[in-house]
């Protein structure tokens, strides 16, 4: 089996979300997986093609195909992350979940617990 490389990659977090950003040059929008199983993201591609009469004198740009994975960390809700693909940079975004409001129950009137 060919080894699957790791895309060039940024992931920082902002306000309200964490951004996960992959380089990936010249890849269609349909070339790409984006999998989110529980808190684990995944991202693969398949290899890039080129034209058979292309004869490269310098060949920088990785070609794929490109595997990349990682744990959302606590604090951010996996099930509404989006992805974008903008000249050639995958832009996936995680919000932060919201802070969640705990009602206070209702107990006797002296502040005890039963």
């Amino acid at each position: 089996m060919e080894r699957a490389d790791e895309p060039p990659t940024n992931v920082y977090e902002t306000p309200d979300a964490l951004v996960v950003e992959l380089a990936l040059p010249g890849i269609p929008r349909e070339a790409i997986e984006i999998v989110l199983e529980g808190q684990i993201l995944r991202v693969s591609t398949g290899e890039r093609r080129f034209p058979p009469l292309r004869r490269f004198h310098r060949m920088g740009i990785p070609t794929g195909p490109f595997h990349f994975e990682m744990r959302i960390p606590g604090g951010f809700d996996p099930e509404s992350t989006q992805s974008h693909l903008i000249d050639g940079i995958l832009q996936i975004v995680v919000p932060r979940k919201p802070p969640i409001q705990i009602p206070v129950q209702g107990g006797d009137s002296h502040g005890g617990t039963h």
